[in-house]
């Protein structure tokens, strides 16, 4: 049976579908999880840095948006509600 690979739009994350098999899905779940932890680590080693050019909210959000990291206005929603 072949395996239907929808994905998420903005991060390109496999997404499972009914019609897989579930053996199928449970690999692909997990390769999207890991990618959503990466995307996160790049975003907390920013955010933990003491480089005093991010001194400010705006400092930092203006940083997070000239970064290519996916995930990044996620992130930006749950930090800044």
């Amino acid at each position: 049976m072949t395996v239907i690979d929808n994905r998420t739009a903005h991060l390109n994350l496999t997404l499972p579908n009914q019609a897989n098999l579930l053996s199928d899905d449970v690999g692909r779940l997990i390769s999207a999880l890991n990618g959503i932890d990466s995307k996160f680590v790049a975003i907390d080693l920013l955010l933990a840095s003491t480089d005093i050019n991010y001194d400010t909210v705006q400092e930092v959000v203006d940083r997070l948006k000239n970064t290519d990291v996916a995930g990044t206005s996620l992130a930006l929603s749950i930090a800044l509600g």
